[in-house]
């Protein structure tokens, strides 16, 4: 899921008060100006250095209200590769208003609309693109991968007596409401499995609220959060973990947090979704539930913590898929066959030049 600033500012005191005064969407307003009037240098300046070395093609990962890599291709003349990770405008919302809303989703649409091919994550987001006006015959899944040297030699052995389970990431908003989601559930599952433990990998603006949630829950022993963790150093954190969660996820993603765990060897218990499933196998690759439903979620936890074996067989099959179908390899094949596609297109001389 891409990452969308919240406009903030270090201010005097004083300063601080006054700001409140102004309301918030005028504030996003600000925010949302100030971005595309940076990216509108940047791309320029990008224009001007890239002519140097006489480039064929511009590849941009998208971000709201960014029009770098649209405005130095038009510049450029050359065709625009656009990574998607998100429906940005909608992510934004999750946190903050801006009066700039409506420019904001007609920008991702010209965006969406000039790019000679959009690299997207999943299936499904790739269905949400096209609905709101990407070219279908544009849109392309690349998902997420690791390092190959990331993924484990052998499956993982299983210890039955061990049932920690764990999840991994920046706790954006949507990843903190999920993990309140798996707190609220916490107690089924030690009471079904009083030997399990839940440890939260990671840190983000709302980590504070839920390490006080678990305390207010009573769930202090068995609830463990690490704070953050180097790149290098997540496969030595998971190392602990029996069983991987995720607790939700939006319909049309495909988390890097999957791909991690099945590096490691861990099985996977995951919200079942269409378009995860259309890259993933259920029941196979990963142990699903029913989104949103708290007694599904314990249901699957409890029966993977309880049955060493099943831990094992899904292990394996994870651990097969992501060294099979995701690694930088595999997504750097297939980046390779985008851009030769992307530059065998025509002239892209006429592209739009946004001012």
């Amino acid at each position: 899921m891409p990452f969308v600033p919240q406009p903030t500012t270090v201010r005097p005191a004083g300063r601080q008060a006054a700001a409140r005064l102004v309301p918030a969407r005028v504030r996003g307003l600000r925010h949302d100006v100030r971005v595309l009037l940076a990216s509108r240098r940047f791309g320029d300046a990008a224009a001007e250095a890239a002519r140097a070395f006489d480039p064929q093609l511009v590849y941009e990962r998208s971000e709201y209200f960014s029009i770098a890599g649209l405005r130095a291709a038009a510049t450029l003349g050359i065709p625009l590769v656009l990574e998607v990770n998100g429906i940005l405008p909608k992510d934004a919302r999750t946190m903050y208003r801006s009066l700039a809303e409506p420019l904001g989703v007609a920008l991702e649409r010209r965006k969406h609309r000039s790019a000679a091919a959009i690299v997207t994550v999943s299936p499904g987001l790739g269905r949400r693109l096209v609905a709101l006006g990407a070219r279908p015959e544009t849109v392309v899944v690349v998902p997420n991968t690791v390092a190959p040297d990331r993924v484990a030699r052998m499956p993982r052995p299983v210890t039955a007596e061990s049932a920690v389970i764990g999840w991994i990431g920046h706790i954006m908003s949507w990843h903190a409401d999920a993990l309140e989601f798996l707190i609220e559930v916490a107690p089924a599952v030690l009471s079904a499995v009083p030997h399990a433990r839940f440890v939260i990998i990671g840190t983000g603006p709302r980590l504070g609220a839920l390490e006080e949630k678990v305390m207010a829950s009573g769930l202090s022993p068995a609830v463990r959060f690490t704070g953050e963790v180097a790149f290098d150093d997540v496969p030595r954190a998971l190392h602990e973990i029996d069983v991987g969660v995720i607790p939700d996820v939006f319909d049309y993603a495909f988390p890097v947090k999957l791909v991690e765990f099945g590096a490691a060897g861990i099985p996977v218990v995951a919200p079942r979704s269409d378009s995860l499933d259309e890259q993933v196998r259920a029941g196979v690759e990963y142990a699903p539930f029913v989104r949103g439903d708290p007694d599904s979620l314990v249901e699957t936890l409890v029966g993977l913590a309880l049955d060493g074996e099943r831990r094992a067989v899904l292990g394996s099959g994870l651990l097969a898929a992501v060294r099979d179908r995701f690694t930088w390899t595999a997504s750097g094949d297939a980046l390779a066959t985008i851009v030769g596609q992307a530059l065998a297109g025509g002239d892209h001389s006429r592209t739009d030049n946004p001012r």
